[in-house]
């Protein structure tokens, strides 16, 4: 379960941890090669078919205006990750994989308390892409790298619209997703 300040003494707003989704644990290969196997592991929980995921995204757009745009279906769906998880990085030695559905439920549930789910740049990458997915917007993961050895330490989308390529990620740069060239 989540780790979290004592239910009973903890000033401001909490929430009861223990009701929450626990992370899964995965052993990975070193390197790159993990990596590889993260991503084979988020493509098959991004692309599962979920009813709730397909009812979330349906009324994300709906309280959107129903826009019947691909643009404007990615950028309603970007904004609700973006209001509804907050990035903060997985333990130093562990990769936590909490999958699209188990956030999208806790993120429900901390909506209605004015709290935010935690999630890192995979779990962003999760959410948001089951999200497209289950309305049909076709989508790529990629993976990139700022360290000095090429280790891949970040992951984000890039999607097809009918305004173009969006590039999606979990740490915007200006608050809004970057159309390509």
């Amino acid at each position: 379960s989540w780790v979290g300040a004592n239910l009973d003494t903890a000033p401001g707003p909490t929430v009861d941890c223990r009701a929450m989704t626990p992370p899964r644990m995965v052993t990975l290969s070193p390197g790159n090669a993990g990596i590889e196997e993260t991503v084979a592991l988020m493509w098959d929980r991004i692309l599962t078919y979920s009813p709730l995921i397909r009812r979330t995204a349906t009324e994300i757009l709906a309280r959107a205006g129903q826009p019947t745009r691909t643009l404007f279906q990615a950028g309603a769906l970007y904004r609700w990750v973006q209001t509804h998880l907050y990035y903060v990085r997985d333990h130093v030695h562990v990769e936590e994989l909490f999958g699209p559905e188990a956030l999208i439920s806790d993120a429900l549930v901390l909506e209605a308390q004015g709290l935010k789910a935690p999630g890192d740049c995979d779990d962003f990458v999760e959410v948001l892409g089951a999200l497209l997915a289950h309305i049909g917007i076709p989508l790529e993961l990629v993976t990139t790298s700022a360290r000095d050895d090429g280790e891949y330490d970040h992951v984000f989308l890039l999607i097809e619209t009918d305004g173009g390529t969006l590039a999606l990620d979990a740490i915007p740069l200006h608050g809004e997703p970057q159309l390509l060239g």
